[in-house]
Formats: C-alpha cells, structure tokens, sequence
C-alpha cells in the first residue's frame, strides 16, 4: 500500500479519505494493519513513515519474504548497496498511470 500511496501522490503527506480507499485496494485493513505501523494519521491527513522513523516507533518488522517494506526499510538503515538497486525496482512492478500525458499546443 505504501509503494501505491507514494506513487499516486507523489507525497508522504496525502488525505486520510483516499488512504482508507487505498488500503482495501491493497488488502490492508487501514487500522489494524497500516495505521501506526508504516504511517500515522494527523488531523485529516495520513503521514507515510520514513525509515528512521518506523525504527524509532518500534514498527521494523523482521527481515522476511512476507514484508517488502520492513526489508527495504531495514536494508536503508544500514545503507546496504542493494537497496537502492531494490528501490529503484519498485516501480516496474506498479500497474501503468490512468492519466495521460499532457498535450503540447503548437
């Protein structure tokens, strides 16, 4: 779901409206398994969680096949060189835009 939120926002700070849309689209149930865990709610706003942050929160999972995100959380913390390889991965696995390109007037 973060990988989706970051991508369709292109913020780690979007409205709390579309973050409880997203979650079901990514087959999270937004409180019990989103919300202060890989980000917190402010107000009206979602805030998604860097790195450092998820460590100091006490939310890095174990390093495992079953959470990406806790990996390449954990691999940015010790500025392993596979990260940025993995990270840059990520978005040829994201379904394409809905928008289209904007048209130049001649």
């Amino acid at each position: 779901m973060v990988v989706l939120a970051r991508d369709a926002f292109r913020a780690p700070r979007f409205p709390s409206h579309e973050a409880l849309k997203l979650a079901p689209v990514a087959g999270r149930d937004f409180d019990k398994q989103v919300n202060n865990q890989v980000c917190e709610s402010k107000g009206d706003d979602v805030g998604l969680w860097d790195s450092p942050t998820r460590h100091r929160a006490g939310k890095l999972k174990p390093v495992s096949g079953d959470c990406m995100l806790g990996t390449l959380h954990r691999a940015a913390l010790k500025e392993d060189p596979t990260f940025l390889t993995a990270l840059e991965a990520i978005p040829s696995v994201l379904p394409p835009s809905r928008t289209s390109p904007k048209k130049t007037r001649v």
